[in-house]
């Protein structure tokens, strides 16, 4: 390991302030992009689900005429 302990690597030479909160944001920002892709994700489908039993509702009235 290139570090000779935890507290080494979590301070890297006093480079560590800067580093871990930019992994953080990072970790951070990827969570948020899949949290948004499945909230969106779940609204198409829902969306699509809606306009699949709309038009098979319509399709049985027009049939029952």
């Amino acid at each position: 390991m290139y570090f000779s302990s935890w507290q080494a690597a979590l301070q890297m030479q006093g480079h560590g302030i800067y580093v871990w909160p930019a992994y953080l944001i990072g970790v951070g920002a990827l969570i948020i992009f899949a949290w948004v892709l499945r909230a969106r994700t779940r609204r198409v489908l829902r969306k699509l689900k809606r306009q699949v039993e709309s038009s098979a509702s319509g399709v049985q009235r027009a049939s029952n005429s």
